[in-house]
C-alpha cells in the first residue's frame, strides 16, 4: 500500500511539473498581447514622441539663431544710426542750417573786422595828433563813423548790435555844447580827453577780436560738423546694403522658425490624436486625455494568463477519471484496497495520448500565431512603431 501511495504521489507532482510548464508557456504568449495592448491604448507614440522632441530642439535652436540675428541688427542699428538710409534726409537738413549759419557767422566777421579796422584808424589819428584842437581831433573820426554807420543801415536793421554801438559812439564823439574858456586848462582837458577816447578805442578792438575769434572757433567746429555729415551720407549706401543683408538672413531664419514651430504644432497635435480611438459623429470631443500604464497592462495580462491556466488544470482535472490517492479509490469503491498497481498504457492510449498533446500544441501554436500576427498588422499599418 506504501509503495502504491508514493507511485500515485510520484505520477501526480509529474503532472504538477507539466502543468507548471504550460503556466510557462501561457506567461510568454500573454506578453506580445500585453505590448499590444500597451503600444495600442498608449497616449504618446513613440516614433511622435521622438519627432516632437526632436523638433522642439530644433525649434529651440532656430529660436536661439533668430535671437541672436535680432540682437545684432539692433547692435548695428545702434553703432551706425546717424550713418542708415532713413538718417539721410535729416542729415541734409542739417548740412543746410549749418551752413546758413556759418555764412552769417562770415558776414559777422566781416562786419566785425571792418569796424576794428575803422576803430584802429582813429586811435592811430589820436595817437598822432594828442594835443590838436578837440573839434580837430573829433571830426574825422566823426566822419568816419557816420559814413561807416550809413553803409551799415543799408545792410542791416537799427535792432543790429553794430549800428546801436556806433550810433552810442556817435553820440559820444558829437561836440559838447557850451565853449569852456579859453587858456591852457583847456588844452589840457582836451589832451585827456583824447587819451581816454583811445584807451576806450582799444578796448572796443579788443572786443572785436574776441568776437571774431569766437565766431572763427565756431566756424571750425561748423565745417568739422558738416564734413562729419558728409562722411555718413557717403556711406549711406554701404550701410544700406550692409542692413539689407541682416534684414534678408533675419527673414531666412524667422521663415525656418515659422515652419520649424508649425512642424512643432504638427507633432503635437500627432501626439494627442495617437491612441485615441475616432469615434464618429462624437457629441463632444473630450478635453483630458489619460496615459495608459505599462505596468498595469502587463499585470493583467499575467493576471489573464494565470487564470486561463488555472481553468485549464481545474478543467484537466474534471476530465482526468483516473486515481491518484489510494483513498479516493477505496472511498470510491466501498473496499478495502490491497495493492496499486501502476497503470501501463495500452497502444491505443498512446496514440490518444499523442494525439491530444498534439491538439493542444497545435492550439497553443494557433493562438501564438493569432497573436503575432495581430502584432505585425498592427505594426505594418503604423499603430505599432517599434
Amino acid at each position: 500500500m506504501g509503495q502504491a501511495s508514493n507511485i500515485a504521489l510520484r505520477k501526480y507532482i509529474d503532472i504538477l511539473h507539466r502543468k507548471k510548464y504550460l503556466l510557462a508557456w501561457l506567461l510568454l504568449l500573454s506578453l506580445p498581447i500585453g505590448l499590444t495592448v500597451y503600444l495600442q491604448t498608449e497616449k504618446i507614440h513613440p516614433a511622435v514622441a521622438r519627432i516632437a522632441t526632436d523638433s522642439e530642439d530644433e525649434v529651440t535652436a532656430a529660436k536661439e539663431a533668430m535671437d541672436r540675428q535680432d540682437q545684432a541688427m539692433r547692435d548695428y542699428k545702434r553703432a551706425h544710426s546717424d550713418e542708415m538710409p532713413d538718417q539721410r534726409p535729416e542729415n541734409v537738413q542739417k548740412i543746410v542750417a549749418l551752413q546758413e549759419r556759418y555764412r552769417k557767422n562770415e558776414d559777422a566777421i566781416l562786419t566785425a573786422q571792418k569796424t576794428k579796422t575803422l576803430w584802429q584808424e582813429q586811435a592811430k589819428a589820436l595817437r598822432r595828433a594828442p594835443s590838436a584842437d578837440e573839434s580837430a581831433a573829433r571830426i574825422d573820426p566823426l566822419e568816419r563813423a557816420r559814413n561807416h554807420l550809413r553803409e551799415l543801415r543799408q545792410k542791416y536793421t537799427e535792432n543790429h548790435p553794430e549800428v546801436k554801438r556806433l550810433v552810442a559812439e556817435i553820440k559820444q564823439l558829437e561836440p559838447a555844447p557850451p565853449d569852456a574858456p579859453a587858456g591852457e586848462p583847456l588844452k589840457v582837458m582836451n589832451a585827456a580827453t583824447a587819451r581816454q577816447t583811445a584807451m576806450r578805442y582799444e578796448t572796443q578792438i579788443e572786443n572785436y577780436n574776441m568776437q571774431i575769434g569766437m565766431m572763427t572757433k565756431e566756424n571750425e567746429g561748423i565745417i568739422k560738423q558738416i564734413e562729419q555729415l558728409q562722411k555718413w551720407m557717403d556711406t549711406a549706401s554701404v550701410r544700406e546694403a550692409e542692413w539689407s543683408s541682416l534684414v534678408r538672413d533675419y527673414a531666412v531664419l524667422k521663415e525656418r522658425y515659422d515652419k520649424l514651430a508649425e512642424k512643432k504644432f504638427e507633432a503635437h497635435q500627432q501626439q494627442t490624436q495617437t491612441g485615441q480611438s475616432k469615434i464618429e459623429n462624437s457629441p463632444s470631443v473630450p478635453e483630458t486625455s489619460f496615459k495608459s500604464d505599462f505596468h498595469k497592462i502587463m499585470g493583467v495580462s499575467v493576471l489573464l494568463a494565470v487564470a486561463l491556466c488555472a481553468v485549464l488544470v481545474i478543467l484537466s482535472a474534471f476530465s482526468d477519471q483516473s486515481f491518484r490517492i489510494p483513498a479516493d479509490i477505496e472511498n470510491f469503491l466501498q473496499l478495502p484496497v490491497v495493492s496499486v498497481v501502476v497503470s501501463i498504457p495500452t497502444v491505443r492510449e498512446k496514440k490518444r495520448a499523442s494525439i491530444f498533446f498534439l491538439v493542444k500544441a497545435l492550439i497553443l501554436s494557433f493562438a501564438g500565431m493569432l497573436v503575432l500576427g495581430y502584432f505585425a498588422w498592427a505594426w505594418s499599418t503604423g499603430k505599432i512603431v517599434i
